[in-house]
This record gives C-alpha cells, structure tokens and sequence, in this order.
C-alpha cells in the first residue's frame, strides 16, 4: 500500500511540476510566439507501466531466479515437447535451473501483450547433442530473425548458457516467436520479454 501511494504521489508531483513549467514557458514567451501558436497542444503525462514476462520452458511451476524474478511455468507454446534433465550442471550462468528444462521440436510461441518496444532474450543451453552442427534452427521474434543458431557451436559446448537478445516493436497487441530447423530440432529453454 505505502509502495502504491508514494508511487501515485511522485506522479502526481512530476505532473505539477510540468503544469507549471508550460505556465512558465508561456508567461516568458514573446507576444509574437504566442500568436505563432494558435492551438496550444497540451501533452498527458503517461506511464505505461508493463510487467516483464519470464517463461521456464518446459517446466511445469515457476522458479524465483537469484535476482529474485519469477519465472513461469512453461506457457504459451503451440506445439512441441517438454523435457526436463534434472540438476545437471550448466556454466556461463547464476541461474543454471532455467537451462535444465527445455521446450523442443516446437513451431511458436504466442505472448498477449500492450502494444509497444519489448527486449525479449531468448535462453539455451545444448543439453542434448554431443557436437557442434547437430542441432541448427532458426527462431523469428516478431519479425526479426535470428538466424542458423548452433547453441553448441555458439556455447563453447554443451551444458553452458547462451542468450540472444533482440529488440522488437509489437503492434498487434500479441509478440510471436516462430521456430524452424534446419538440422535436428528445435528448443528453448527460457524466454524473457521485458519493456526497455
């Protein structure tokens, strides 16, 4: 409650101070600059305030990370399989829980969000395959694509965490993530879609 109200103040406060910053402009502007602006625009103060969105893939609850972000169970997926592979071991990471489950041979994930500019990272790890060129696909986020992804290759091996980021702007009140193989099958392990 106290968060929310000292919240609600800062915005009120930062609103006032732009009320009267504008009175300000206009009282010290010149005769010929205000007859220049014949339709003043007076602009809202908008806060857009969007929670990010954390998917475990192939998990079936969630998991509080070490920074302390949740992380859903796996949702969202049109197709494809879950796999978990227990507490293994995973390099390159903190948080080696989101690489030890994985979503494979899948086609697409569909997240209902606000309109607007999202980072997404896209997590992996190879827990898999054994060799470099075993496993190749491709993952189109909201347009943008990223493509021949060999996580064992781009890793140093397997068991070690990669992320590709991108960023992207969603229109349509829904971001995509399309996936398509070229050697082996596809997978994921963990994706992030957060507001910049």
């Amino acid at each position: 409650m106290f968060k929310h109200t000292m919240w609600f103040r800062m915005v009120m406060f930062i609103g006032v101070l732009l009320v009267l910053s504008t009175s300000f402009l206009m009282t010290t502007a010149s005769a010929d600059q205000v007859a220049a602006v014949s339709n003043p625009i007076y602009l809202p103060l908008v806060l857009r305030i969007v929670p990010a969105l954390r998917i475990e893939s192939g998990a079936d609850s969630s998991y509080t990370d070490t920074k302390g972000y949740v992380w859903q169970a796996d949702t969202g997926a049109a197709d494809g399989r879950k796999g978990d592979f227990g507490n293994i071991s995973i390099a390159n990471t903190s948080d080696p829980r989101i690489y030890q489950t994985e979503h494979y041979d899948l086609t697409s994930y569909a997240f209902p969000v606000v309109n607007g500019n999202y980072t997404v990272r896209l997590h992996f790890a190879e827990n898999f395959n054994t060799a470099a060129g075993q496993r190749i696909f491709s993952v189109n986020v909201e347009g943008t694509p990223i493509n021949n992804i060999d996580v064992f290759a781009e890793a140093g091996g397997a068991h070690i965490a990669l992320i590709k980021t991108v960023s992207v702007v969603v229109t349509d009140g829904q971001l995509n993530l399309g996936f398509s193989a070229s050697i082996g099958q596809t997978m994921i392990n963990g994706i992030e879609i957060v507001s910049p």
